[in-house]
């Protein structure tokens, strides 16, 4: 797929590009909303907060800490798709090295691995999906 038309190309560009920009917004606004919450868990435990609200609030960070991780890990995802379309290796499973379906890559223009390679690092048996 490395020969993708330079209008497909364009588009999946823009997509990505879309999607950078997406989660950067995220990151920044869970960003915020951490140090927001941390300040607030600081000014309830000085002034004896109950239990109940120190938990929801460690809760609620917990929540973000993981949203934020998950964000930072897909916008890592996105810049290697970049890169990839860059120098011409996008289209190319990371793996394998064969195409990866055109499909596929509209739903997650920032995937690095074929169907095949992505089922088999996740553990499923490929025959049982493809017989069924």
């Amino acid at each position: 797929m490395t020969d993708l038309p330079e209008g497909i190309r364009a588009e999946f560009r823009r997509a990505l590009e879309r999607e950078r920009d997406r989660l950067l917004e995220s990151i920044a606004f869970l960003t915020e909303a951490q140090r927001i919450l941390a300040e607030s868990q600081a000014a309830e435990g000085s002034v004896g907060g109950t239990e109940a609200d120190i938990a929801t609030d460690v809760n609620a960070q917990t929540l973000e800490a993981s949203l934020g991780n998950a964000e930072r890990e897909r916008l890592a995802e996105v810049e290697e798709a970049l890169e990839r379309l860059k120098d011409g290796r996008y289209g190319r499973c990371v793996d394998c090295g064969g195409p990866i379906e055109l499909e596929r890559l509209q739903v997650l223009p920032w995937t690095p691995f074929c169907v095949r390679c992505a089922l088999r690092r996740a553990g499923s048996d490929v025959r049982k999906i493809s017989t069924a």
